[in-house]
C-alpha cells in the first residue's frame, strides 16, 4: 500500500486542480532555471480541460517509491499569468528516468496548457496550424508571472472526443482529421449534476432522506428524464415525474413553477459535444429529429461559452453556456434564485474528477445523480453499469511539433505526458482526490468518481491489465489499490481501430 501524501487545490475556473505535499514546501525549480528552458524542450498543448487534473495530478506525483513520477523529486513546478486571470498554466520540472523511457533523463521540461475554448481546439487550431489564445509563456519575472498570456500555434492538442467524430463542430473539418495523429489517451466520465436544493428535491419525491450525504441516498434519473430536462423540453419540475418505492407512487417533484435552470458548455467543447452523443447521438446520428442540449439564452456564447460571473442576465438565463467545467459548477451551484424563481433548481453535467464542496448554511453546492440507478462511480463503471464516458485523443502532426523553437523534444515529451499520465498508477493517485465525491458521506471507496484507463488493449497491449483488478473493491479503496484501481471494462473502440466515440460503449475485458 502507497501513501498519497498530496493535497488537491480545486480552482473554479477550467477544472485546474493543482498538487502538493501536505506539509513543508515545496521545493520548485527557480525562476531562473524556467527562463533557461530552450524552446526545443517547451511544448503548448491546447484543448481538453477535462485532463486538465489529471495532467497536473501526474507530473505532481509526490507517492513515495512511485515508478510512474516524471519528475525529479523537488523540481515540480507550477506557473501561471495570475495578473490576467487566466485559468491556463504551465508545468515544468526535471525529467525523471520514469519519463518518456528516460529519453529526456536530467533535462528541464515546460509544457504550456491553455485552458480556453475546449476540444475543439485542440483538434482544429493543431491540423489547421491556427494560433489558440490564452497560452503561459517565458520568461517569468516570479512563477505566479509568466508574461502575459499570448496567443501561439499549438504544438499538439487533447480533446476529450476524438478528431473525426468532432468534424462539422467548432471548425473541425474532414481535413483537421485526415491530418492528425490522434492517438488514445483515457476515458473519461461524465456525470449529471444538479443544485443541493434541487438533490434534496428528488430526495424527497423518491423517498430518500433529504440531505443525506450517503451513497443508498443518492437521487436517481432516467436518460429519457435528462433528455427531457437538457433539450429544455421540460421547463419546471412541476413536468417531472419519478418513482417513489416505498409508496409505490409516481410523484410530482415539485409545483414551484421554478425553472430548471440548465448550466452546460459551449459547443468547442468535448464536455458538451460528449453529452450531445450519450443522450441524442447528436454528430452522429443523420437526419431529421436529432436533438441536443438547449442552445444558450446568449446566442453569441453557444460556440465557446462564456465565464461566468453571476451578472443578473446570466442567473436569469433559462439555458447558459461556460466556457470551461468551473463555469458550469459555479452556474449550478448559484444559490440565489432567478427571477420569478422561487427555488434554485439548477443542472449541468462534468467530468468525475471533479468533487463537489460540502454544505453550509447559505450555500447552494451541486450534487452528482444516478442514472437508471447507477451512480457515476469508478466501482459501477468497473462493473459495467455506468458507460457515459468518452476516450480521449492525444492530436499532432509532424508539422505542428516542429513549430515554437523547432522539433526538439516536443514529440517525446507529447507521447510522455500521453503515455504518462494515463497509466494506472497515475490514475489511482489523481482518483484519491475524488473518493466518495458521488456521495460525501460515505465510507470506503463505493462512491469515488474520477478517470479511467482504456477499456482494451490499443495503449499499454497485452503487459497491462485491462478489466477490473480484483472484486475488492468497494471495501478496499483506490489508496490501498494505488496501480490497480481505475481499469476500465468498457470500450467505445474496438481492437485495432482507431478511437470512434460514435460507437456505444461495449465490455471489452471483464477479469483483467
Amino acid at each position: 500500500m502507497k501513501t498519497l501524501n498530496v493535497a488537491i487545490k480545486t480552482a473554479l475556473c477550467g477544472a485546474v486542480v493543482g498538487i502538493m505535499p501536505a506539509t513543508g514546501a515545496w521545493a520548485q525549480l527557480s525562476t531562473t532555471a524556467v527562463n533557461a528552458i530552450s524552446a526545443g524542450n517547451t511544448i503548448y498543448v491546447a484543448g481538453s480541460t477535462a485532463t486538465d487534473a489529471a495532467i497536473q495530478a501526474f507530473f505532481a506525483d509526490a507517492v513515495a517509491g512511485s515508478t510512474v513520477a516524471p519528475c525529479q523529486a523537488g523540481t515540480y513546478t507550477l506557473l501561471s499569468d495570475a495578473a490576467s486571470g487566466s485559468s491556463s498554466y504551465a508545468i515544468a520540472c526535471t525529467a525523471s528516468a520514469n519519463f518518456a523511457s528516460g529519453a529526456l533523463t536530467g533535462q528541464n521540461i515546460l509544457i504550456s496548457k491553455q485552458t480556453s475554448g475546449g476540444s475543439a481546439i485542440g483538434i482544429h487550431n493543431v491540423a489547421a496550424g491556427i494560433a489558440a489564445a490564452n497560452f503561459v509563456v517565458t520568461p517569468c519575472t516570479a512563477l505566479n508571472a509568466c508574461g502575459i498570456s499570448q496567443t501561439i500555434v499549438p504544438n499538439a492538442g487533447i480533446s476529450d472526443v476524438d478528431p473525426t467524430t468532432f468534424v462539422g463542430t467548432g471548425g473541425v473539418t474532414s481535413a483537421d482529421a485526415q491530418a492528425l495523429t490522434a492517438a488514445n489517451g483515457v476515458e473519461v466520465p461524465f456525470a449529471p449534476i444538479v443544485s443541493y436544493q434541487l438533490r434534496n428535491a428528488l430526495q424527497t419525491a423518491e423517498g430518500l432522506t433529504s440531505g443525506s450525504e450517503t451513497l443508498a441516498n443518492v437521487p436517481s434519473l432516467t436518460p429519457a428524464q435528462l433528455r427531457a430536462i437538457y433539450s429544455g423540453q421540460m421547463l419546471s419540475l412541476g413536468d417531472l415525474y419519478v418513482f417513489n418505492p416505498t409508496t409505490q407512487a409516481t410523484v410530482q417533484v415539485d409545483t414551484s413553477g421554478s425553472l430548471v435552470h440548465i448550466c452546460r458548455r459551449g459547443n468547442t467543447s468535448g464536455t458538451e459535444f460528449g453529452a450531445n452523443i450519450y443522450f441524442f447521438g447528436s454528430g452522429c446520428s443523420k437526419g431529421s429529429g436529432v436533438g441536443t442540449v438547449s442552445a444558450p439564452d446568449n446566442a453569441s456564447t453557444a460556440t465557446a461559452g462564456e465565464t461566468w460571473s453571476a451578472t443578473a442576465a446570466q442567473v436569469a438565463d433559462f439555458v447558459f453556456a461556460g466556457s470551461g467545467t468551473g463555469d458550469v459548477k459555479s452556474c449550478v451551484s448559484y444559490a440565489t434564485t432567478a427571477p420569478g424563481d422561487t427555488v434554485a433548481y439548477r443542472v449541468g453535467f462534468v467530468s468525475t474528477d471533479q468533487v463537489p464542496t460540502a454544505f453550509t448554511s447559505g450555500t447552494n453546492p451541486w450534487r452528482y445523480v444516478a442514472i437508471n440507478g447507477n451512480a457515476p462511480t469508478i466501482w459501477n463503471i468497473q462493473l459495467g453499469k455506468y458507460d457515459w464516458i468518452t476516450e480521449d485523443t492525444f492530436n499532432s502532426t509532424s508539422a505542428s511539433l516542429a513549430l515554437n523553437g523547432g522539433l526538439g523534444n516536443h514529440g517525446t515529451i507529447f507521447s510522455g505526458l500521453r503515455n504518462g499520465f494515463a497509466n494506472v498508477e497515475s490514475l489511482a493517485q489523481l482518483n484519491a482526490a475524488s473518493q466518495n465525491a458521488a456521495a460525501l458521506g460515505t465510507a470506503g471507496g463505493a462512491a469515488d468518481t474520477g478517470i479511467v484507463t482504456l477499456g482494451n488493449s490499443v495503449l499499454y497491449g497485452s503487459s497491462d491489465p485491462t478489466g477490473p483488478s480484483a472484486p475488492a473493491w468497494p471495501a478496499a479503496i483506490r489508496l490501498s489499490t494505488a496501480g490497480n484501481g481505475p481499469n476500465s471494462p468498457l470500450s467505445k473502440t474496438y481492437p485495432s481501430s482507431a478511437v470512434n466515440n460514435c460507437n456505444g460503449a461495449y465490455q471489452s475485458d471483464p477479469t483483467g
